[in-house]
């Protein structure tokens, strides 16, 4: 399983206050298969309004074990309501690939020696077990920007319901998945 940076985590947590001091509730969605996400809080550095910082939850609620990846590049994660786009500089709590294609990624339809990530470096989530939580820090080249954020991803996963049977998975079996959580408050910290 994958263990972010204890020095990011700290980092991040200064920045996050809870959704219900920026003003709104979180909203669960649901992903895929059992595979829910829930924006935690969005907060903004008061000594540099260009950096946000973000939690999200992924919860499995359904019955078999995902393995997960975070892709493709960084170049436009967040939009925020003047237009700004954002881009991570930071990321714990999640494994990540860097290749852009999901494909590459999961290895379809063959293994790239160097690109395609060993199953041991994917973060595992277990069905019904405590979600994970996943902290980005963003930044936006943007001098001036909104009071809403609308985030967005690919995942890359694969679920299977033996986890000692994942090398016998097919393509069809290994997947990416596209999110987007809808425009949300960013806090202003204190």
């Amino acid at each position: 399983m994958c263990r972010g940076s204890m020095v990011i985590i700290l980092v991040c947590a200064l920045f996050l206050p809870t959704a219900s001091t920026a003003g709104a509730a979180p909203q669960t969605i649901d992903l895929n298969a059992g595979l829910q996400g829930r924006i935690i809080s969005i907060g903004r550095s008061p000594s540099n309004p260009r950096y946000v910082s973000v939690s999200l939850s992924l919860a499995n609620t359904g019955k078999n074990t995902f393995y997960l990846l975070l892709t493709g590049d960084s170049t436009s994660v967040g939009v925020d309501n003047t237009g700004g786009s954002y881009a991570y500089t930071q990321i714990s709590g999640i494994a990540r690939c860097p290749a852009s294609s999901v494909r590459v990624c999961i290895g379809v339809p063959a293994v790239t020696q160097g690109s395609t990530p060993r199953l041991e470096e994917w973060t595992e989530l277990d069905p019904n077990t405590s979600p994970i939580t996943v902290n980005f820090q963003l930044i936006t080249l943007n001098n001036d920007p909104g009071p809403l954020l609308s985030l967005s991803g690919t995942l890359a996963y694969r679920t299977v319901a033996n986890p000692m049977e994942d090398d016998t998975l097919s393509d069809a079996q290994k997947r990416g998945l596209n999110f987007s959580f809808p425009p949300m408050p960013v806090a202003q910290s204190r």
